[in-house]
């Protein structure tokens, strides 16, 4: 069944179209974070923009940590059952449903373990240096390598001097579309002098380069008379790969039927972001729908 022309069509056809000029303010904090949403199909745009988010009925932790969920999780599995900072330095996958037809060689600082199974479940940004180790065939390789990404960083940063949230917008180019790379938003927080920088970039960037730049674009707020003290950039974190993305092209022509293909192939079950949205409470939700609908009975 192809995609219905609407969702596949630029987003800035579908705003002119439609006369959606206010969705795009409201929506913008979230469309922010992605390098060239205006030009990206419509579907994407909705992706970002979940039912949770606009109904303001997203559910946080009561800590207000996210990784909270994790942590609960860990709890759940045995401790020696969960590598932390690991990586799959190889791997070989069966076509065949028998029991341990996946083997991995799994590398931490301190150790290297062999592991056997039957499925997995991979949560990875599907592109092909993220998944080297796990040695995708020609079928994998020819999808996943078709995905565009922004690159997005954030920071906690200790400024004074910043009243309000800040995004950052132009004058000069529809809807306020920034020249990449940029800082796209200050965000405050509940603790003096504290905010969340979002900085964007079409191409991976070095941490440095990145935490100079963000501590220059907020004190060029001076310019705009905000008396904002010499930043200190608390924590860093990449979010990159962010966002996956393919051509209109490739999407009218059955990309996503062919990815979700993938699903069970080689004894491999996807999840994450790409293959539903940027919204942990979604991927929980597919996570348990591949367990209970189809690796459980794969089990027996």
């Amino acid at each position: 069944m192809p995609a219905p022309e609407d969702l596949v069509a630029p987003f800035e056809t579908i705003v002119a179209r439609y006369n959606m000029t206010g969705i795009v303010d409201f929506i913008g904090p979230l469309l922010d974070d992605v390098a060239g949403w205006l030009g990206m199909p419509t579907m994407y745009a909705l992706k970002l923009a979940t039912e949770d988010w606009l109904t303001a009925e997203m559910i946080y932790p009561v800590g207000g940590n996210n990784y909270e969920i994790y942590d609960a999780v860990r709890r759940k599995l045995d401790r020696d059952d969960v590598l932390l900072g690991s990586e799959v330095v190889s791997a070989t996958r069966s076509q065949d449903q028998d029991q341990d037809q996946v083997r991995l060689v799994v590398k931490t600082s301190c150790t290297t373990r062999h592991i056997r199974a039957r499925n997995i479940i991979i949560a990875i940004p599907p592109s092909p240096r993220s998944l080297e180790g796990l040695a995708l065939d020609k079928k994998e390789l020819s999808l996943v390598e078709q995905f565009n990404y922004s690159a997005l960083y954030t920071a906690a940063v200790r400024v004074k001097g910043l009243p309000v949230t800040i995004r950052n917008k132009r004058a000069d180019t529809p809807y306020g579309q920034l020249e990449l790379p940029a800082l796209v938003s200050l965000n405050l927080r509940d603790s003096p002098d504290m905010a969340v920088a979002h900085y964007v970039s079409s191409a991976p960037m070095a941490e440095a380069d990145v935490r100079k730049r963000i501590v220059d674009d907020i004190l060029r707020l001076r310019m705009a008379g905000f008396n904002v003290s010499q930043p200190e950039i608390l924590a860093f974190a990449s979010h990159s790969p962010h966002e996956a993305r393919v051509s209109s092209e490739l999407i009218r022509g059955g990309f996503y039927a062919r990815l979700n293909d993938l699903q069970g192939y080689r004894n491999t079950w996807w999840i994450g972001a790409a293959f539903q949205g940027h919204d942990s409470a979604q991927i929980w939700r597919l996570t348990r729908d591949l367990i209970e609908k189809h690796i459980l009975k794969r089990l027996g």
